[in-house]
């Protein structure tokens, strides 16, 4: 099978991004060997672009929607405060 540098680094941060171990499809194949072409370009030349995931967050916004009422309520200071340098 061929498959190029950054697919199988891409594979690997999608396996990880998993939680049940059972899912990370990479990982479970079993991998015994490998043959890199060309290594110095995937080694050196593709070491300076980095590859990141990532992936919606999951966390509830109820708190953002409560934030953005506080802030419509306030109002801006009439006073003028000096700052001392």
């Amino acid at each position: 099978m061929y498959v190029e540098s950054t697919e199988i680094g891409f594979d690997y941060l999608r396996d990880n991004l998993e939680k049940d171990p059972t899912q990370r499809r990479l990982l479970n194949r079993g991998l015994h060997y490998a043959i890199v072409d060309e290594a110095d370009s995937v080694f050196i030349d593709e070491a300076r672009t980095p590859m990141i995931m990532s992936q919606p967050n999951q966390d509830p916004i109820d708190k953002y929607v409560q934030y953005s009422a506080i802030v419509k309520t306030l109002q801006q200071s009439t006073k003028a405060k000096k700052v001392s340098k």
